[in-house]
Parts: structure tokens; C-alpha cells; sequence
């Protein structure tokens, strides 16, 4: 009707490289945005909005490939794109500058990651609020980078701030409370808080007993399937790309002593990468992105993406 170059042929072409990349066949989906892109840069220019979000579904393409350069190169276009078109301090920006940043945390360069985390934070409370759930990618990205940092009582105010929106939007038994618990957990324990430590994963326990996690993930539970292309997601990096899987875990029965707190740190972990990987690349991806913590796809696995409907 319109041919193989048409603009109309473009957004097409992105969507259905979305339904590749839900289906793990990354190098297909990769084609497909790489092809989309030179429609809309004939069409529109190489400056155009439409070119940048094409530009965001590309980077987050090549993260997932492993090529993070290429990735963090796609990403800095994308963001030059949106600031001219929306403005420094727009929404639109901070999106750009949290998967941006993470790409930066994913190729050694803490001090980026941090920054660019910083600019979206203030963006983002000043546009949305400071407890809306909008601020969780950055407020988890930033949580991790001060733990990397050694700042522990950093980490623990933000994983403390994130706590109460995740209740308030997703419920207090969803499993991703669980997983920030734990994080938070892991936080009091570096800073040699042992007993508030074992309080709060005794909650995270309770909350992952309950089912959390199979309502979630489904009876496969997490970490029961491995990636089968071998990627990496948009953030995912250091030891939750190991072996490309987390152990799931035990029965309760059949636990042994220090279990809860190796199985649960683990998760915690890996949710938190998933989450910002996801969350970074914007709602149409994410419903159809995968999970890093189980290996799946899943609709919206970001708790840090949307709430569930109510």
C-alpha cells in the first residue's frame, strides 16, 4: 500500500521488533529497530522526536545484545534529541537520563551513573512529586550506586523512600517488596545493624512464604528458567549475569541456616536490576519486556515501571 519505506511502515516495524525482543530473538528485533531508524531519519531528520525514541528502543536493544558502548553511544544521541525538543528539565529527559546512566554503571563509570541518576531524581520529584512512583527507577538506581560506593546509610534512606510508595502502589505482599526489603535488609547488615537486619528479611520471608512470588512469576517461580540467547538486559550486569540465572528458593522445609539471607539478597538484587531495566526503556517496551529475575517474559515485570491495575 504505502511500501517498504513508507513513514507509516516505521512504527509498525518498531512494534513488531518489540514482539521480537519479547520472544528473545534479540538480533531480529535489533534489524528491525535499526531499519525503522532509517525511515524516520529520512522522513523527519536525524534531530527529530521521533528519531530519539527510536533511538531509546535501539539502545535498549543493544544492551541487551551486550554491546554497551554501542548502546551508551545510541543513548547520548537520544538524549541531545530530547533536551532540545522537550527542554532540560522535562520529563521526557529523565527517562533518557536513567537508562543513560545505567548504561554508564554498566561500563565501570560510577561517577555518570551517579549524576545522570541525580539530574533524573530532581527532574522527576519536581515534575511528578517526591513519592510518586515515577521517582523508583532513580530512586533504586541510586541505591545501588551509593552501596557500590560504600555510602550504606545513603542506600538505606532511599531503599527507605521506596519502601512506602511500592506498598501504597503495588500492595504490601507483592513480591517486589519482598526483594527491596531485603535490599534494605542488606543495607542495616553492612552498616552493623544486625537486628533490624534480621527483622526486616524476616519480613521479606514471610512476604516470599505467602506466595508472593508464584503470584507474580507463575508456578515456575524465580529463577527456574535460564536466558536462552545469553543477553543481557538494558542494566543487567556483574553477578546477576552470572550463569544468566538466580538460584530459587529451597522448599521451607528444607532450608538450612543462612539460607533466607544468601537466597533473598540474591533476588533483591536481581529485581532491582530487572526493574530498572525495564523501567528505563518506557511503558510499550516494558509490558513486553523480560525479566532478569526469572527468565521470562513477562507484562510489566517492572515494579518500578507502573502500578497493577486496580
Amino acid at each position: 500500500e504505502f511500501g517498504p519505506s513508507h513513514r507509516t511502515v516505521a512504527p509498525t516495524l518498531v512494534n513488531l521488533a518489540i514482539a521480537y525482543g519479547a520472544l528473545r530473538q534479540l538480533e531480529r528485533q535489533r534489524e528491525l529497530l535499526e531499519r525503522a531508524l532509517r525511515i524516520n531519519e529520512r522522513e523527519y531528520g536525524p534531530d527529530h522526536r521521533a528519531v530519539a525514541t527510536t533511538l531509546v528502543n535501539l539502545g535498549s536493544s543493544y544492551g541487551r545484545l551486550g554491546d554497551i558502548e554501542k548502546q551508551r553511544l545510541v543513548l547520548e544521541r537520544a538524549l541531545k534529541i530530547k533536551q532540545r525538543e522537550y527542554g532540560p528539565e522535562h520529563a521526557e529527559v529523565a527517562n533518557a537520563l536513567v537508562i543513560l546512566g545505567t548504561a554508564y554503571g554498566d561500563l565501570g563509570d560510577t561517577e555518570r551513573h551517579q549524576e545522570f541518576l541525580e539530574r533524573a531524581l530532581r527532574i522527576q520529584e519536581r515534575h511528578y512529586g517526591p513519592e510518586h512512583h515515577q521517582i523508583l527507577p532513580a530512586l533504586g538506581g541510586l541505591s545501588m550506586v551509593h552501596g557500590r560506593l560504600g555510602n550504606f546509610t545513603r542506600k538505606r534512606e532511599l531503599l527507605e523512600r521506596m519502601v512506602p510508595i511500592m506498598e501504597r502502589e503495588f500492595g504490601a505482599e507483592h513480591c517486589n517488596v519482598a526483594v527491596t526489603l531485603a535490599e534494605l535488609a542488606s543495607a542495616f547488615g553492612d552498616m552493623g545493624d544486625i537486628e533490624r537486619q534480621q527483622e526486616l528479611l524476616e519480613r521479606s520471608r514471610l512476604i516470599e512464604e505467602r506466595g508472593a512470588f508464584q503470584r507474580f512469576y507463575g508456578s515456575e517461580g524465580p529463577g527456574s528458567a535460564a536466558p536462552k540467547d545469553g543477553g543481557a538486559d538494558a542494566s543487567a550486569s556483574g553477578a546477576e549475569r552470572s550463569g544468566g540465572r538466580v538460584a530459587a528458593a529451597p522448599a521451607p522445609e528444607k532450608r538450612q541456616e543462612g539460607d533466607d539471607r544468601m537466597i533473598l539478597r540474591q533476588l533483591a538484587s536481581a529485581a532491582l536490576r530487572c526493574a530498572l531495566a525495564v523501567a528505563a526503556v518506557g511503558p510499550k517496551l516494558a509490558g513486553l519486556g523480560h525479566c532478569r529475575l526469572c527468565s521470562r517474559r513477562r507484562h510489566a515485570p517492572a515494579w518500578l515501571v507502573a502500578p497493577p491495575p486496580r
